[in-house]
């Protein structure tokens, strides 16, 4: 404390003393001296001017039109008195400039409210102008060239230069460049080019090496056009630019080199590098812009024609993103336009779908060959290691592309490998569910793009199913264990290996469709499928259901590739050549069955069939269609040597409930031509059968045959009506519905001989006429040849009778109509 006071004390006294009093009075008076210096310096200069303003103007206005060729007007100027001391600083006001052609194009260079100018103050003494800072104030700059190449910015050519002069050799430099609500349009009428940019501030301090010049440029501004082609419309169109620039001028190769980092544009930031060159031979520029943004905000930046296509499409993350523009000044045509992108697990919109867990890099150009224009004939997006999952399903494409965008094409190759449950997340689940098995897919593709969505692809490839089972909806079928092979050829569709098993039935199936792509798109109907289908155990039943009409409430309205797909299915014909070892329908069970069917629009036609049963063989051919539910057929069969017992088993003994299957032997030779209806079921409905039946029954008997059993108890009571021997049983019939007429019947056994006409009904409606001889013909079967037992078939007594239906009761009547 008493340190502290004692210092005080000291630097008081030293305050005190006269040495210091005394240099105190000399800087007081020194620094008065200099202020008034600068006044009277001031005044005078103020003073100068005002007395010299029309030789000032005068010279201004000489030394800038010595060094152009067109025409200044300064409407005005004012003296700024000490600002930029000691320069001069002159406020210019209502200032134009003109080019030499200005009355033709109507486009002012400048025309500037108010520009302040500040000059060398020695250098003007002597009548020389040094520009130290110009700044331009509520301005319009108007850069214009119009068709022929010709510029506005000629005016700057000196008038004693050639016309092929460089532009940029003036007879005086800027060391200070400032704007404030400046208007800067660039007019390119050859290039068919326009910018224009509002400019709230610009600032930059040239730093001149003889004619190369260097600078940092703070520059707010607001883009109103930044336009490549006119009628593509404007990059970042009124978006406010923000940023410091570093520029670098070279006039020896009259080259412009501008860089500047963390530039606004909105509210998104660029790093942007890029070169202009201005020789008389090279107008050829490069922008080089990369940047880290969100696919809407990137879209709303670009020209309004690329705006609409890209804002169908949308990324949920934010993506580095890098654009080079290299174009010339002088063309019209677009710039070679460059855009590089890294997507890495992003969700990706597209019109048609959503791909999940995205990752890719992608590449833009608008010149793909390089013998065409930079259009969008000759743009391309290229796509490489493209990895990506839609509904779940993970898939690649290793490189891919779409050319030609104003109609465009899609082309690469997709490899995938997943589990078929995930197929149930997608439209297909509303027709076709799985429950297991694995999907492998490498598939060249090359399809088109029509209003951004997939239209008629291409594919060349593989397509493999292992162990799949899925049910499908629309015909109630479950499929077990199936195993798929696909194989698309440019001319075909080939299915290599297609094994499934519904129920009891396994079914090993291959086909091929000729001209597959194209039929599919444009002709389905006229798409054949030719199967070959091999089936250790065929039901023809579960077969059947495949022509089940669907359920429409299952396919959905909306387009889509699932819906696409079972119209194509329902509209084409396939052709089914079928070879079982073992063939059932119901009852029926036959072996080494072959057969030719054609499904056509849910019709069926079946040619050469074949299959052995009961030691004998049959053969048809026949139609079969779908209608309400219910299928109609039509066809014809041969029946060869087939145990006659076993047959009528397979087929219900036809609905007869008189007697058993079992009680009748023999081999039956049949033809027939039957029409009728199955239910949905593939069981026969008898009403609506129609057809003509001829049969034989060769070595037949009948045992304990029930119908014959019990006339023959009554009228032969002495003879074995129980075990009837035939030589002769055949008929021929015609199927009327339930009833079944019968042209003639003739037996020919050792108990009775008969013939039978009229009707045999399955209702109620039987009305039969037989004949019956009844002498013993127990002998004749062996004694007799068959012509001599045709000559004494009807000697001695015969009995004519008559068996009709009352009340659902065969009743035996005499009389024989038919002998009446």
């Amino acid at each position: 404390m008493i340190t502290m006071r004692v210092f005080a004390e000291k630097w008081k006294s030293l305050f005190q003393s006269e040495i210091v009093k005394k240099w105190a009075r000399h800087v007081f008076y020194f620094i008065i001296s200099v202020v008034l210096i600068i006044v009277v310096a001031g005044v005078g200069l103020a003073y100068y001017f005002t007395t010299n303003k029309t030789q000032i103007t005068t010279t201004i206005n000489t030394t800038i039109n010595e060094n152009i060729a067109g025409k200044t007007q300064i409407g005005d100027f004012e003296y700024q008195f000490l600002k930029g001391f000691p320069n001069v600083t002159l406020i210019l006001k209502n200032v134009t400039i003109e080019d030499s052609l200005f009355k033709q194009h109507k486009h002012q260079l400048l025309n500037a409210a108010e520009i302040e100018v500040r000059l060398h103050i020695f250098k003007l003494l002597r009548n020389e102008v040094d520009f130290q800072k110009i700044a331009v104030k509520e301005a319009t700059v108007y850069i214009y060239k119009d068709s022929s190449g010709y510029s506005n910015t000629s005016v700057f050519r000196n008038s004693n230069q050639s016309k092929n002069a460089d532009p940029s050799t003036t007879g005086f430099q800027i060391k200070e460049l400032a704007m404030e609500q400046v208007r800067f349009v660039v007019d390119n009428q050859l290039g068919n080019k326009i910018f224009d940019f509002d400019v709230a501030t610009l600032k930059a301090k040239p730093d001149f090496e003889d004619k190369n010049w260097t600078s940092e440029v703070i520059l707010n501004t607001k883009v109103y056009q930044l336009t490549f082609n006119k009628s593509r419309g404007s990059f970042a169109k009124d978006q406010i630019v923000a940023g410091i620039f570093k520029i670098n001028y070279t006039d020896a190769i009259k080259h412009i080199t501008i860089q500047t980092n963390d530039l606004h544009i909105g509210k998104e930031v660029f790093d942007i590098t890029s070169f202009f060159n201005f020789t008389d031979k090279d107008n050829t520029y490069q922008i080089d812009i990369r940047t880290k943004i969100m696919w809407s905000d990137a879209s709303k930046l670009l020209s309004q024609n690329i705006t609409k296509k890209l804002d169908r499409f949308d990324l949920k993350k934010p993506l580095d993103v890098r654009c080079t523009i290299d174009g010339d000044l002088t063309v019209k045509e677009d710039p070679l336009i460059v855009v590089t992108a890294d997507v890495k697990d992003d969700e990706v919109k597209i019109p048609d779908a959503i791909l999940t867990n995205c990752t890719f890099m992608a590449t833009f150009t608008n010149h793909i060959n390089e013998n065409k224009g930079f259009v969008n004939a000759n743009s391309a997006i290229l796509f490489s290691d493209f990895n990506a999952s839609y509904h779940n399903m993970p898939f690649r494409v290793a490189n891919g592309k779409i050319i030609n965008l104003d109609q465009p094409i899609a082309t690469g190759r997709l490899n995938s490998d997943f589990k078929l449950e995930k197929l149930n997340d997608s439209e297909n689940e509303k027709w076709l569910r799985f429950s297991g098995g694995n999907a492998k897919v490498a598939l060249d593709f090359k399809f088109d793009i029509l209003d951004f969505y997939i239209t008629k692809p291409l594919f060349t490839g593989n397509i493999s199913v292992a162990n799949a089972s899925f049910q499908y909806f629309p015909k109630d079928i479950k499929v077990e264990k199936t195993n798929l092979q696909f194989r698309f050829l440019p001319d075909a569709l080939v299915i290599d290996e297609f094994t499934f098993k519904e129920h009891t039935t396994i079914v090993q199936m291959k086909g091929r469709v000729d001209n597959f792509l194209n039929l599919y798109y444009d002709a389905p109907e006229k798409m054949i499928v030719n199967w070959s289908i091999y089936s250790p155990h065929l039901d023809i039943k579960q077969f059947l259901s495949l022509l089940s009409k669907p359920n429409k409430a299952v396919v959905s309205k909306k387009k889509n590739v699932s819906n696409d797909f079972q119209k194509a299915i329902y509209k084409s014909t396939a052709v089914l050549n079928i070879k079982a070892d073992k063939m059932v329908y119901g009852k029926l069970s036959a072996t080494q069955a072959q057969m030719k069917i054609k499904v056509d629009n849910a019709k069926l036609s079946i040619n050469k069939g074949f299959f052995r049963m009961a030691g004998g063989t049959v053969q048809f051919n026949g139609q079969l269609s779908n209608l309400a539910k219910k299928y109609t057929f039509a066809g014809d069969v041969v029946i060869e040597k087939v145990e006659i017992a076993t047959f009528l088993k397979a087929f219900d003994n036809f609905g007869i409930t008189s007697f058993d299957p079992t009680n009748i032997k023999g081999n039956l030779y049949s033809r027939a031509k039957i029409a009728g209806r199955l239910n949905a079921n593939g069981t026969l409905m008898k009403k609506e059968s129609k057809g003509a039946v001829s049969f034989k029954v060769k070595d037949g008997a009948l045992v304990n045959f029930r119908p014959f059993v019990n006339i023959g108890q009554i009228a032969f009571p002495f003879r074995d009506v129980k075990n009837v021997a035939f030589s002769n049983l055949s008929a021929d019939l015609d199927l009327l519905g339930e009833d079944v007429l019968i042209n003639k019947f003739a037996a020919t056994s050792n108990v009775i001989n008969f013939d039978m006409s009229g009707i045999y009904s399955f209702g109620k409606n039987t009305n039969l006429n037989l004949t019956i001889p009844l002498r013993n013909p127990k002998n004749d079967l062996e004694e007799l040849t068959v012509e001599e037992q045709k000559l004494i078939r009807e000697r001695g007594i015969v009995l004519n009778l008559s068996a009709v239906d009352e009340a659902g009761k065969i009743k035996i009547k005499w009389g024989n109509k038919a002998k009446d």
